[in-house]
């Protein structure tokens, strides 16, 4: 059984643009018309894949970025199936507060 405070990864796949946003605002925000929400993976293959699937359509280069959150909270957040994947929605008011780098 784990305790409320353990932390587990998500990864993202994301263009350098997102990235250096990223770096810059030191945590994750919704790009301005976008959903409200990032996307998040359980696994760092998973996000490469997607990654490489999104190459594939603007051939522009990608990183993988790994974020640490609770399990307690992770466990309250809505899943979804993206392009066959399982994605943790990370709402926006969620995004800067709980999850870490």
């Amino acid at each position: 059984m784990t305790d409320e405070l353990t932390r587990l990864s998500l990864f993202r796949a994301m263009s350098l643009e997102e990235l250096a946003d990223v770096r810059r605002f030191a945590g994750f925000r919704p790009a301005s018309g976008s959903m409200e929400a990032k996307l998040f993976v359980l696994s760092a293959v998973e996000a490469a894949d997607i990654g490489r699937l999104l190459f594939r359509l603007d051939f522009r280069p990608f990183a993988i970025v790994e974020a640490e959150m609770t399990v307690w909270l992770l466990e309250k957040l809505q899943r979804l199936i993206t392009d066959g994947y399982v994605t943790v929605v990370v709402d926006k008011n969620v995004l800067r507060s709980s999850i870490g780098l």
